[in-house]
């Protein structure tokens, strides 16, 4: 007889706890970034800059929205940051972003000191 009372007591202790442990919370804040990502691309969508960003979910600290891209300048990082914070994330936001200024076309580095035939 006491074998079901202590099953149950462990079952009721579980179902407390449950929606109230890490992986409930990480469940929970991945949903919400999974909602939110629709709202990030549509700020970003009209911006060239942006458009091959890379936006998705992941389970780190505690289920986040990452970015992953590449930017020609701090400037256009700093514009990045700024449109994706304007979307108020309900999550944290992890970045992977470098900024890499583009390089010079091979025509103007040829033109740039070269030696020209007479």
């Amino acid at each position: 007889m006491q074998l079901p009372a202590a099953i149950a007591a462990v079952l009721i202790c579980f179902a407390l706890y449950d929606p109230f442990s890490p992986a409930a919370r990480q469940k929970a804040n991945m949903q919400r970034a999974e909602t939110q990502l629709p709202v990030i691309r549509r700020h970003l969508e009209t911006d060239k800059r942006f458009a091959n960003l890379q936006l998705a979910v992941t389970t780190a600290r505690d289920g986040a929205i990452v970015v992953i891209a590449n930017v020609s300048s701090e400037t256009d990082l700093a514009d990045l940051r700024s449109l994706v914070a304007s979307t108020s994330p309900p999550v944290d936001v992890v970045w992977h972003v470098l900024a890499i200024p583009p390089e010079p076309s091979t025509q103007q580095s040829l033109d740039d000191g070269a030696v020209r035939g007479q």
